[in-house]
């Protein structure tokens, strides 16, 4: 979760927004995932504690259309 929060504050920087926190960040990808735009399950890392993976759930099609 950190490398993906990392990578929205510099998309934050470049384009000269304010970034959420990374609790809001986190909620935010919570309800992605609730309504079915990302899958982003849960992974242990033994005693290093727990991550998210997050992957894309949409369609090929409909990524190429929004970019």
């Amino acid at each position: 979760m950190s490398q993906s929060y990392e990578t929205y504050r510099g998309l934050c920087q470049e384009q000269k927004t304010r970034a959420l926190t990374q609790r809001r960040f986190c909620d935010m990808v919570g309800f992605l995932d609730l309504y079915g735009l990302i899958n982003a399950r849960i992974v242990s890392l033994g005693r290093y504690g727990k991550t998210r993976e997050i992957m894309s759930s949409l369609p090929d099609r409909v990524v190429k259309g929004l970019v």
